[in-house]
């Protein structure tokens, strides 16, 4: 199951799809691990990467992708708008690859990253 979630970072809008993560609440009396929408755990091997800036001419919709590390695969990603919050397409992993698909909704050139979590 996936949630969507609005992060903000550095006053970056951006959008971060995370799969449902799981605590060990209790680990030490041998209760069972819980899951917990809430929490999403960037400890162990998961690392988050992030592409340079893309380019989106005015007017247009702009497609990127970008891979994790050898050995990694994504388990979530999404984008974050330089200056700009236009209409968030898609985002969504092929093979070892997060895509995120926005359009350019003003008058200016525009730019946006594609971040990964991958594990």
């Amino acid at each position: 199951m996936k949630h969507l979630r609005a992060l903000a970072m550095v006053g970056i809008p951006v959008a971060l799809v995370t799969g449902l993560a799981t605590t060990a609440s209790g680990a030490s009396n041998g209760s069972k691990p819980q899951s917990n929408p809430a929490a999403v755990s960037l400890a162990g091997t998961t690392t988050v990467v992030e592409s340079a800036w893309v380019p989106v001419a005015p007017g247009q919709l702009q497609t990127a992708g970008y891979p994790c590390p050898a050995g990694l695969n994504p388990t979530g990603g999404g984008g974050a708008f330089a200056a700009f919050a236009g209409p968030l397409y898609g985002s969504y992993p092929n093979g070892k690859y997060w895509y995120v698909q926005v359009k350019n909704t003003s008058n200016a050139w525009q730019s946006f990253k594609v971040y990964v979590v991958c594990a």
